[in-house]
């Protein structure tokens, strides 16, 4: 923990007073210090290295006390999850309300819906790689907020229908690459251990019903990601050329392969879903009116990623920044025949921008107010000038 909240090292020096400092005073420092950082300590469990797995789980049962307690939030991005260790974790684990789970292709139905029970306070569930039956994929839902179905295979289309319990998600995060994608009856006995993922992925069509129901049921979205090469061809489908609010809350959308998607198609979803702040588009062949309509239809815009849209210019990328949203804060574009050199902002001080990898250039939010300031100074100064006249 890089910083205590000052709440806690104000009561630390309450109890240092000069009058104070007997072996007595000091413990029941120690022991008030103890009390309050550790359930700080242990809320987040946030581990990127393989190496880790064992040492946790070691330490989580060693501990004199019990620390699983505090624990709320457990990533742990290179663990291959089984049986075992779920079972392990719903042992010394009490209360949860983020899970994220990778790798679990050797996780039985049976000890998936134990979790589900076991953890009534779960808001976040990260599936990776996960193959499950219908019947533990409908016990999904009620207290879930956030679901994340990371390449994960045999999801019945109708997960989100009317009659399922997911219609209260907020955020729906979905990569299809291998989603929906259940192996032939001829395969089934393929070994489970067997990691070449290519024998997986065969193309699948995203059925209509299951966008039907993401875009009638799902009302309650604010995070929309899709990601994934099979993505082509759901992105297109999510949108509709009227202006139809989809989802009326939504804040944050995310999609690859937008290639299918046409300009008057995402003008219309721009102009009815006004609280969009972040938006990430790869692969969209949008124009500079697609921009100018950001401009005027998304006053909250803070975060603007765009990868590999040729066809826009920076003539359209600096009337969005000079005209658009006073929050807007950064702006990636990678790929977009837009360069450094077009936004000479960046290098006037270093701090204000980032050139990126090759064919990036990332505009930061000292950058992007400079821009917006020196565009209203002109503006003022035209005026002058025509009441001059």
């Amino acid at each position: 923990m890089d910083r205590f909240p000052t709440e806690i090292v104000s009561s630390i020096f309450h109890h240092l007073e000069e009058d104070h400092h007997d072996l007595f005073t000091c413990t029941l420092v120690n022991q008030w210090f103890y009390a309050t950082v550790n359930p700080l300590l242990w809320r987040t469990i946030w581990l990127k290295c393989s190496d880790t797995e064992e040492l946790f789980f070691d330490r989580l049962v060693a501990a004199h006390h019990p620390v699983g307690q505090h624990i709320r939030c457990i990533n742990l991005e290179y663990t291959t999850w089984t049986d075992d260790s779920l079972s392990l974790l719903m042992t010394h684990v009490s209360d949860l309300e983020e899970l994220w789970l990778h790798f679990t292709k050797n996780v039985s139905d049976q000890v998936i819906q134990q979790l589900l029970h076991h953890y009534p306070n779960l808001r976040l569930l990260h599936l990776g790689k996960c193959r499950l039956t219908p019947s533990t994929w409908y016990m999904l839902g009620g207290q879930l907020k956030a679901l994340h179905l990371d390449r994960c295979q045999g999801v019945p289309p109708d997960l989100f229908a009317s009659t399922r319990s997911l219609s209260q998600l907020e955020e729906l995060w979905i990569d299809l690459n291998e989603i929906y994608n259940p192996l032939p009856p001829e395969e089934e006995d393929v070994d489970e251990d067997d990691n070449n993922d290519d024998e997986q992925e065969t193309c699948w069509m995203m059925e209509d019903d299951t966008i039907a129901d993401m875009k009638h049921v799902l009302n309650e979205l604010t995070h929309l990601q899709v990601t994934g090469r099979f993505s082509v061809d759901v992105v297109p489908r999510l949108f509709t050329t009227h202006m139809i609010v989809v989802w009326p809350h939504l804040t944050t959308l995310i999609l690859d392969e937008c290639e299918r998607l046409d300009n008057d198609t995402l003008i219309a979803f721009l102009q009815s879903h006004p609280k969009l702040h972040t938006l990430h588009l790869c692969r969209a062949p949008m124009v500079d009116t697609v921009l100018d309509t950001m401009a005027t239809c998304l006053p909250d815009l803070s975060v603007l990623q765009l990868r590999y849209s040729r066809q826009i210019t920076h003539h359209g990328l600096r009337r969005l920044i000079q005209r658009g949203s006073r929050r807007l804060r950064d702006v990636f574009v990678l790929n977009c025949m837009i360069f450094a050199k077009h936004f000479p902002e960046i290098t006037m001080h270093k701090s204000w921008g980032m050139l990126g990898p090759l064919g990036a250039v990332w505009l930061k939010q000292e950058t992007i107010r400079k821009i917006q300031l020196d565009f209203s100074r002109q503006g003022i100064i035209d005026s002058q000038q025509e009441q001059q006249q």
